[in-house]
């Protein structure tokens, strides 16, 4: 019995996850020349397990507790767009760089030189916005939203400052496409 009800419950959240789920596959309007760094360098430990010493930490990359959920562009976009910012460029901005700082790994983190830790999907720093590195979704994004005056200043990201989100403009302007109604690219 226990069986049976475990595979219903599968089969009923399966056949809610398409291509609008907010969590999903790379189904999600994905240009193929897209580079995807996170799959590479991320290791599998936690963030916990970093090498301290006096002279600082060991950077490195990885995801909390070993999850790898991964976002789709139109979760991200609604995240963002939930998180204040308006339809339009910044919209697209914002979805770039997620893609580019995370690889839209909601759990993924980077250790810094100086051991401050940036997480999330925005990657935001725990030492200069300790209340917004985190790993819950909405408040990386609100984090975001905020650091980046609502849309209007993306200086603070280092993958913006080098161009690092312009490979996944094109995924970003399709899902903000498909939220908003228009590409606004």
């Amino acid at each position: 019995m226990r069986e049976l009800v475990a595979s219903a419950l599968v089969a009923l959240l399966t056949s809610a996850c398409g291509p609008g789920s907010l969590i999903g596959e790379l189904d999600d309007a994905v240009d193929p020349s897209e580079p995807d760094p996170w799959s590479e360098l991320a290791s599998d430990g936690d963030e916990g397990d970093d090498a301290r010493s006096p002279y600082g930490c060991k950077p490195r990359s990885g995801f909390s507790n070993g999850d790898k959920t991964r976002l789709t562009y139109l979760a991200v976009a609604t995240l963002a767009k939930e998180a204040g910012l308006a339809c339009g460029p910044s919209l697209v901005t914002a979805v770039a760089v997620a893609a580019a700082e995370s690889g839209r790994f909601q759990y993924a983190f980077h250790i810094n030189t100086g051991c401050s830790i940036d997480r999330g999907l925005w990657q935001i720093n725990s030492y200069y916005h300790p209340k917004s590195s985190s790993y819950e979704a909405e408040a990386n994004a609100k984090g975001m939203a905020t650091i980046s005056k609502q849309g209007t200043s993306f200086g603070p990201w280092w993958t913006f400052k080098k161009g690092k989100h312009e490979p996944f403009r094109a995924s970003a302007c399709a899902a903000v496409e498909s939220l908003c109604g228009e590409p606004h690219c």
